[in-house]
């Protein structure tokens, strides 16, 4: 997203809203059990209806060449099986798969598209990207494998930034795995900073104080 004032950086914001109590954005009850919250692709079209009737939002897309972390092939072939079709495309966190350093657990992904693990990665590992993640890889179909990192408000050192080289910061702890480290120690892929024509949010107009 780009063309946003100045004061989005700094201006916070409390949000409290009610969902629908049916159709799209409806809690789902489904087999009795508690409700759950809708989707975060509904989730995400509702907050964009928010900034919209409240900041009078108004934006475009459109392809711009911009730094991206692209993720590519490292030497060899990727530590990954070819997987299923038949098989469930699901990342779940595996219990009982062994781990090393400061890690948690490790996830466990099936039939995953390299396009799904960049999606994957956005929502589980954001905050240790400060660019888009690009797919560079030229892989196709699912893949199955295993993936473990440090989270990012664990590690000992900062995740890297526009001023380092392209990956990690060298960690003050060396049990550490920045997901950075767990992409080229345990998949063989590799995140490289690199220009991309992707497409982007051009914001157009936007009011910096709600309407109410």
């Amino acid at each position: 997203m780009v063309g946003l004032p100045k004061s989005a950086d700094s201006q916070r914001w409390d949000i409290v809203a009610k969902l629908p109590s049916t159709g799209e954005g409806a809690p789902n009850t489904a087999g009795g059990g508690r409700p759950r919250p809708p989707a975060l692709s509904v989730g995400m079209e509702m907050l964009r209806g928010l900034l919209i009737d409240q900041f009078e939002l108004k934006a475009h897309t459109e392809n711009r060449d911009v730094t991206v972390w692209a993720l590519t092939l490292r030497n060899g072939a990727p530590k990954m099986k070819a997987a299923d079709d038949s098989e469930r495309t699901v990342c779940k966190a595996d219990f009982a798969a062994p781990t090393f350093g400061n890690i948690g657990h490790m996830v466990r992904c099936t039939n995953v598209t390299m396009g799904q693990l960049m999606d994957y990665l956005r929502q589980m590992a954001g905050s240790s990207f400060d660019h888009p993640l690009y797919d560079a890889t030229g892989l196709k179909g699912g893949w199955d494998f295993l993936l473990g990192w440090t989270p990012t408000n664990a590690l000992q050192s900062p995740p890297p930034n526009a001023d380092q080289p392209a990956g990690p910061a060298i960690a003050a702890d060396p049990g550490d795995v920045p997901i950075f480290d767990a992409v080229e120690r345990e998949i063989n892929l590799k995140f490289v900073r690199e220009k991309q024509s992707i497409p982007v949010i051009v914001v157009d107009h936007v009011d910096e104080t709600p309407i109410q």
